[in-house]
């Protein structure tokens, strides 16, 4: 991967995590993880629930969060994965998976995406994440 996109990575994640932090009031904190390069994992440690993976890209395919996804789910273990991804000129976009599995938890058709606004309400609104949990 060549320092241009390292650089662009690097960049989402902390515009992604600033957008949280201000979109829940401060209530969520998160942080880069800076050993992902080197050790893998989750793009950004401190929140329990979430394994959290943020793509920035000029042009996204649905080829291209099919492949995020799968990585998403690898990197999650016993967590709840996250795909957070921005191309270029357009809004972050969420995706999540429901508790139920309709094509397999490696596969993108079955899980909700949503904006970031609608993800930070889910994660500071104890009343939403339990009406997505009883949905399954």
């Amino acid at each position: 991967m060549g320092k241009k996109s390292l650089d662009k990575g690097k960049s989402g994640e902390r515009e992604f995590i600033r957008l949280v932090s201000q979109l829940t009031g401060g209530v969520v904190q998160l942080r880069r993880n800076l050993d992902q390069s080197r050790a893998g994992g989750d793009d950004c440690l401190g929140h329990k629930d979430f394994s959290f993976e943020i793509k920035r890209r000029k042009k996204v395919t649905d080829g291209d969060i099919t492949e995020w996804w799968r990585q998403t789910v690898g990197n999650a273990g016993k967590k709840d994965p996250v795909l957070a991804w921005r191309p270029d000129f357009q809004h972050w976009r969420i995706m999540v998976r429901p508790p139920y599995h309709l094509f397999g938890k490696n596969d993108p058709r079955g899980c909700f995406t949503m904006d970031i606004e609608l993800f930070c309400k889910l994660l500071t609104d104890p009343e939403l994440r339990r009406c997505c949990e009883k949905a399954g």
